[in-house]
């Protein structure tokens, strides 16, 4: 532990499960595409010839989603893969300039394919991979082809998975209220310092989750972003 925490809780120390220094600085192609949508099955999204959605896999049905609700972003817009395709293919160049990005990703992209260690296997996230909220959100299911609301919270518990995400951001200048000061930090490239929400007290659900994560099956999940406005980078599980 790290001293004192919001709420009565401790700061975590984040002990990271694949440790490696991070350049949180990576930016993402046009509309925040995926960096994890493969280059096979983005092609196969963007062909003009008649292709069979439910030849995808259902890890790839979720990367087409992701790619789907990033380039058509209207939270009131909810809709699946198929007319995903259908809209691209009413938009020449749409499709066009899919494929170059695409293309231009699968020869440009340095991130190792490595899954994000105690995730579920069928989330399409990577580790060190740098994602909208969006993307994260609509990778794992939270948001899908019927549900679509804003998100803006700082942590998100999916109660079945029994996994919880950290949403950090470094640099709280711009977009947070001057009252908020969680001292979140990098110690070292194995270890973060996280400080839990206000209302976290040692007796809330959300208390319980992290001060007997060691034994309740709760895992957590870290993502870390520069600032407001940029995308957070996985960065892995962890424990206190």
């Amino acid at each position: 532990m790290a001293g004192p925490g919001f709420g009565g809780l401790p700061a975590w120390t984040w002990e990271s499960a694949a440790p490696r220094r991070v350049g949180l600085g990576r930016g993402l192609a046009v509309c925040f595409m995926p960096m994890t949508l493969t280059a096979s099955t983005c092609g196969a999204v963007s062909q003009k010839k008649p292709f069979d959605y439910s030849t995808l896999t259902k890890l790839d049905r979720q990367r087409v989603q992701m790619l789907a609700y990033q380039l058509f972003p209207d939270t009131k817009d909810t809709f699946d893969g198929p007319e995903f395709l259908r809209r691209l293919r009413a938009h020449p160049p749409m499709l066009e300039e899919l494929t170059e990005v695409a293309d231009w990703l699968a020869g440009t992209s340095g991130l190792e394919a490595r899954d994000l260690p105690g995730a579920p296997l069928d989330w399409p996230l990577r580790l060190h991979g740098a994602y909208d909220v969006r993307e994260i959100l609509t990778g794992v299911g939270w948001l899908g082809a019927t549900r679509r609301v804003p998100f803006q919270a700082g942590v998100l518990a999916l109660t079945e998975e029994q996994v919880e995400f950290l949403f950090v951001t470094l640099d709280k200048r711009e977009g947070f209220h001057s009252g908020i000061t969680y001292h979140d930090y990098a110690i070292s490239p194995e270890r973060f310092h996280w400080q839990t929400q206000n209302s976290a007290g040692p007796k809330t659900m959300a208390g319980k989750r992290y001060l007997e994560s060691r034994t309740n099956g709760w895992r957590f999940q870290l993502f870390v972003r520069e600032a407001k406005g940029s995308p957070y980078v996985a960065l892995g599980g962890g424990r206190a």
